[in-house]
């Protein structure tokens, strides 16, 4: 669950795709949210997230092409190269928290079809 692009920029009018804040519920279980640009990522541990940012109830995100609510969720987590000095210079600093871009990837529980449900640099 999360908060379509498109109530944020009417340009990607074609695009699926969320902005954070992202949520996962699981089959009989609690709905968590496990993204957040305005705290993960480099620029979130910065306090210097300038991206867009969704507020009020997130949305369920359904399959285009069979409109299934449930996904099996891939995340994908990049570093810049400046972290290995960050890492080198602080060594106490959680470096796994300073990540530059997300991708969370789903494939539907019902058709298989694979969608990218969030791509976002920090």
């Amino acid at each position: 669950m999360g908060h379509p692009l498109v109530d944020y920029n009417p340009n990607c009018r074609d695009d699926s795709s969320f902005i954070s804040p992202l949520y996962l519920k699981w089959f009989n279980g609690p709905e968590i949210c496990v993204f957040d640009s305005q705290i993960h990522g480099y620029h979130g541990e910065m306090n210097a997230s300038a991206k867009f940012r969704g507020s009020g109830l997130p949305k369920v995100y359904l399959c285009s092409d069979c409109d299934h609510d449930w996904f099996h969720v891939l995340l994908q987590l990049n570093y810049w190269d400046a972290c290995d000095e960050l890492l080198e210079d602080e060594p106490d600093l959680p470096i796994q928290d300073y990540f530059c871009h997300a991708v969370f990837v789903g494939k539907c529980l019902q058709c298989g079809t694979m969608h990218t449900i969030l791509d976002m640099d920090l």
